[in-house]
């Protein structure tokens, strides 16, 4: 049985941030629900998954999701996950 994960985007502040938390199992999943939300044309190879810190404010262990939103430009944070997340 595949793990689900929770992601929650970059906004404003936490309280925001957590408002809008989804359950991902994949990282296609992930890509999907980015490309959606934010009108983004992402494959899976483009996300940067990060170790970030443990987060005392809700308790997850944090990995940033970071990415390339077009050629040559640094990566910009898309949101966290609360732990590693599969293929």
């Amino acid at each position: 049985m595949l793990k689900a994960v929770q992601f929650r985007p970059h906004r404003g502040g936490l309280a925001e941030s957590m408002a809008a938390v989804i359950t991902v199992k994949n990282k296609q999943e992930l890509v999907s629900h980015l490309n959606d939300t934010l009108l983004l044309s992402l494959d899976v190879s483009s996300l940067n998954i990060k170790e970030a810190a443990f987060d005392a404010r809700n308790g997850w262990d944090t990995k940033s999701v970071s990415a390339s939103l077009k050629e040559g430009a640094p990566p910009v944070i898309l949101g966290y996950l609360n732990d590693n997340l599969k293929e």
